[in-house]
């Protein structure tokens, strides 16, 4: 590779590092400013499941950091979530290790062009395979595991609670990989979108820990207790 190859390469990383922290940031940190949420003592698995007008459904893992199984409960105007939930570093790790390394690809391939060394395709193809990797390695790391650990003494859900006055842009289905999530996982979000279609409702209100509006994405059993709880979120 000749010195004006290598340069380009290099701004190509530079950019890359630059889009990284930039999409990271995005998807981690959410929307607007909004305090109204509140977190609330933690609660041991099952413990939950046993309060009255209280659902259960899988959360995606969106920006308000909860994942797998969730309980929701309305109680005197809030909407009460329990489950396990990541740590704001965490899942910064999680987010930005997938962008950084599917952004390389493009890097590697033109670096294939540029340098008409036929190896950094090769790196792509390394590239995009650590990318998938990745995203699986760290989805059973991350929550999967710790979620079998929740059940144990002395590992409690997380919990948290928002006015239902505060949640806006309720979507069934698709709508779920919102604020630029859909860029960082798109190898996966039509798979997904084709299992969400009438059973996952997602909709943005506060994280009372970063204080601004995350999406939050609960996917239910049925179509049916899917827009049973659209309608709870209307009306009460």
């Amino acid at each position: 590779m000749d010195a004006n190859t290598a340069w380009t390469t290099g701004v190509l990383a530079l950019l890359v590092l630059a889009w990284t922290v930039w999409l990271t940031r995005s998807v981690v940190l959410g929307g607007a400013r909004d305090n109204r949420g509140r977190e609330l003592e933690g609660v041991r698995p099952g413990a939950a499941e046993r309060e009255p007008d209280t659902v259960t459904a899988y959360h995606y893992r969106t920006s308000s950091r909860f994942g797998e199984y969730v309980q929701l409960r309305f109680h005197g105007g809030v909407l009460q979530v329990s489950g396990r939930r990541l740590g704001v570093g965490g899942y910064c790790f999680f987010i930005g290790l997938q962008v950084l390394l599917m952004a390389l690809v493009p890097v590697a391939l033109a670096a294939a062009v540029l340098a008409a060394d036929w190896c950094w395709v090769l790196a792509a193809v390394a590239l995009f395979a650590a990318f998938a990797f990745a995203s699986s390695a760290m989805a059973g790391g991350f929550w999967e595991g710790p979620g079998i650990a929740a059940c144990q003494e002395p590992a409690t859900l997380s919990r948290v609670e928002f006015p239902l006055e505060s949640v806006s842009d309720i979507s069934i289905g698709t709508g779920w990989a919102r604020n630029r999530l859909a860029i960082v996982i798109w190898p996966f979000v039509k798979s997904i979108d084709a299992l969400a279609a009438g059973h996952a409702v997602s909709f943005e209100a506060p994280d009372p820990v970063s204080g601004r509006r995350v999406v939050y994405a609960m996917h239910f059993y049925t179509a049916e207790e899917a827009a049973e709880f659209v309608e709870r979120l209307w009306s009460e």
